[in-house]
């Protein structure tokens, strides 16, 4: 959308054009033609313009103080703490100055790589932001940033969840912060219940091959390793649940009925062979594993992947999003003495992988 507006013949900052993408999938490619844009000459100066080089002091950019978080239980605690951030890098500053600063204005214990993340987001808006000498400057004039005076003298604490990504940002040296809004999807109930399916695919991508299976009647996520001739593979259903998660019979059933499948690999069971996602180009070598993945587990759902175990005779295992960010640091991590097959292990412990 923003492309064709700047392809527009009164812009002309881009340019249309076509792309031909080829992907392998097993043992067949597929190619496609796509609409790509690229940026034109006039594109390039207008970009430049508004960067802040030695002979352009940057330009004005309109932020306010609602732009820096737009929703959640924590909106106005990281709006003050990007606030204060961005106040005070109008000149070089240290992270350790940027720390006691937020201390001093009822924003404390931040941790560096908390601030770091802030930063990188910052930049990623749009902003410029240099980094000299061990210290960020802001190299942007910004308009209409204002704290609210209700807001200025008061300590809003961070929520349980605000805790955990800034001790998450800590531990995660290998993986990317940015996965840390799977643990916002995790509670985001139906709103987020797509995303939070589609970024556990993601993640998992990082240490495995991963798909999300779009459409009824077949898992939401599947995964398995190595790409080629593959040995071990998982089925998982995401649950995005505020309030924990406790496998309810009809959930367990259908994670009865997807293993069931997946072992026939019978299309009188099911005739859209979801299960041939697994080959590549053989299935798996062992036995398929299930997993379920939410915010936290509630009640009665050990007993729940006890019943799927007796039913199926397969192993499966209940994880929550945050020690699945710490299970896929951990297999990243060349220097841990855990590996993939650490991983599918735990995912096949029939209990809640710590």
């Amino acid at each position: 959308m923003i492309c064709g507006w700047l392809s527009n013949n009164k812009i002309g900052w881009v340019i249309k054009n076509r792309k031909i993408v080829s992907i392998q999938i097993g043992n067949e490619i597929f190619i496609e033609t796509l609409q790509a844009y690229q940026i034109s000459i006039s594109g390039i100066t207008a970009f430049r313009s508004c960067r802040a080089y030695s002979r352009n002091a940057g330009t004005i950019k309109n932020v306010s103080f609602e732009m820096l978080a737009t929703k959640g239980l924590d909106k106005d605690f990281l709006r003050i703490r990007r606030a204060y951030i961005l106040q005070l890098i109008n000149q070089p500053k240290s992270i350790e100055q940027i720390i006691r600063h937020l201390d001093n204005n009822n924003v404390p214990n931040i941790t560096e790589e908390t601030i770091k993340d802030d930063i990188k987001n910052f930049k990623r808006i749009g902003l410029e932001i240099t980094f000299s000498a061990n210290k960020f400057k802001l190299a942007d004039n910004i308009a209409l940033l204002e704290i609210p005076i209700n807001l200025r003298h008061i300590r809003i604490s961070p929520s349980n969840l605000e805790q955990t990504k800034q001790q998450l940002r800590e531990e995660l040296i290998y993986l990317d912060h940015q996965y840390l809004d799977i643990l916002d999807f995790s509670i985001a109930g139906n709103t987020g219940a797509r995303q939070f399916e589609v970024r556990i695919v993601e993640l998992l991508n990082e240490i495995i091959i991963a798909k999300h299976l779009s459409g009824g009647n077949r898992p939401e996520i599947i995964g398995f390793n190595p790409r080629e001739n593959p040995e071990d593979c998982i089925i998982m259903d995401s649950k995005a649940y505020r309030e924990g998660f406790n496998i309810p019979a009809n959930e367990r059933d259908k994670m009865i009925r997807y293993v069931e499948e997946y072992n026939a690999k019978d299309n009188t069971l099911n005739n859209n062979k979801w299960w041939k996602n697994f080959e590549s180009p053989n299935y798996p070598t062992n036995q398929v594993k299930f997993s379920f993945v939410s915010s936290s587990f509630i009640g009665q759902f050990t007993n729940q992947l006890t019943y799927i175990n007796n039913r199926t005779n397969v192993n499966g295992s209940a994880i929550t999003a945050e020690t699945l960010l710490r299970k896929v640091e951990k297999v990243m991590n060349v220097n841990a003495e855990y590996n993939l097959s650490n991983f599918f292990e735990e995912l096949g412990n029939n209990t809640l992988v710590a």
